[in-house]
């Protein structure tokens, strides 16, 4: 709770010359991840916090919400290839199998942890077979295949 009143005072306080991604900067170092920094800015600007994206990596600002979710610019975003498709679209219907119960999450086949689970796909084309790892284990998954996590 004290890092809140840090960051809402950091806000209160800045000079209107600052820019955004300075004042975003300033309260991820108080040790808020990216995306806690990004909703208390907009809790206590009413504005949407600049984000970098992963690929050009130029400063953007989103135009709704939604966008905080994806963390490329709109330019970059559109230049995805037919395999980001094929693998978001294999995501995206996992997610909704989840939300509506065809999958169950279960605890990290690797160590058997619950905390802090991810969705693998070994198999793209199959979108409701998924595998659950700890965060641990996933990096470790795809650093076995040789795949950056850029690319995943």
């Amino acid at each position: 709770m004290l890092a809140v009143r840090d960051a809402a005072r950091i806000l209160k306080d800045a000079d209107p010359e600052e820019e955004d991604a300075d004042l975003l900067e300033r309260i991820k170092a108080l040790g808020f991840p990216q995306a806690a920094a990004v909703r208390v800015f907009r809790h206590a600007t009413r504005r949407y916090a600049p984000l970098t994206c992963r690929s050009c990596k130029k400063v953007f600002t989103p135009k709704a919400m939604s966008t905080i979710d994806w963390p490329w610019c709109h330019k970059c975003r559109k230049a995805e290839t037919p395999e980001q498709e094929f693998k978001n679209r294999a995501r995206r219907l996992a997610m909704q199998a989840l939300d509506k119960g065809k999958i169950k999450r279960k605890p990290c086949e690797r160590c058997g942890t619950t905390l802090d689970l991810h969705m693998h796909h070994p198999d793209y084309s199959r979108p409701r077979y998924v595998i659950w790892l700890c965060v641990r284990c996933h990096a470790a998954e795809h650093k076995a295949e040789g795949v950056s996590r850029a690319t995943v």
